[in-house]
């Protein structure tokens, strides 16, 4: 079996780790299911932090604040139309995404002096390729990615993140040195609004790590295994859309 995009990507891994079956019903056949209400949000508040690295690049200064939240509207507006809200707020959602924006401009943003924004990287692995889109580098050689959580993450959230892992792995393939630190930059979104960091650093021997880990996924994909996994914490009927048609005793 070929791999269904002819590459690996950081979700694609981590769809595979979670649940092998989730990969298979997501990308093998193709079966999309609905995002909610906090992915969509995510994303819009992912397009205004982009909006304002951009052009903080490109001219030295960063926009307005309105012009990020004008940024993030226009996004949000059409992210949130393909979304089945359910029990979910849009007006809330809509104002606890600008309300993080504006915390994030004033306290993270205006420090960052932005080395590539959104930057796109193809590495070569065995057999085929891993596309990866490192959120933010900054000049001070650091590799930043954003995340919108429920949650105060814990300290050591970004000493066992893969997904920084592979922005390092990314780094690496561009600069041919190892970044100072990988980030999380969180946008925290509970009872109170707040931006939290947690910070790592990535050696060479983490690098080689993953580089071995995605190759095992290749392979495994390959190999055409995709098992249910229970233990998984995602596995209810609530949190995967594949749980009916996973629970149907439909034969793969």
């Amino acid at each position: 079996m070929e791999l269904p995009k002819g590459h690996l990507s950081i979700s694609q891994i981590r769809c595979y780790l979670r649940c092998p079956m989730e990969y298979y019903f997501r990308y093998i056949e193709g079966i999309p299911t609905p995002p909610n209400g906090s992915l969509a949000l995510g994303r819009a508040v992912h397009k205004g932090i982009e909006h304002y690295f951009r052009q903080k690049l490109n001219t030295g200064e960063g926009p307005t604040l309105a012009e990020v939240l004008d940024a993030f509207a226009t996004s949000f507006e059409q992210y949130s139309q393909e979304v089945d809200w359910g029990h979910e707020n849009l007006g809330k959602s809509k104002d606890d995404g600008v309300n993080l924006l504006k915390l994030y401009i004033q306290e993270k943003a205006h420090l960052v002096i932005p080395k590539a924004v959104e930057c796109q990287v193809m590495i070569p692995l065995a057999g085929t390729y891993l596309i990866g889109y490192v959120d933010l580098i900054t000049e001070a050689g650091d590799v930043i990615d954003h995340k919108m959580l429920s949650r105060t993450p814990p300290e050591d959230r970004a000493e066992h993140d893969i997904q920084l892992t592979c922005y390092a792995l990314a780094y690496l393939t561009i600069y041919g040195e190892i970044p100072q630190s990988v980030q999380l930059n969180c946008l925290v979104r509970n009872k109170s609004l707040k931006i939290v960091t947690r910070s790592a650093t990535r050696s060479l021997q983490d690098i080689n790590w993953f580089n071995r880990l995605t190759e095992d996924v290749a392979r495994a994909i390959r190999a055409g295994i995709f098992y249910s996994n229970p233990d998984n914490f995602m596995c209810t009927p609530t949190a995967c859309g594949y749980w009916e048609l996973c629970h149907s005793g439909r034969e793969c």
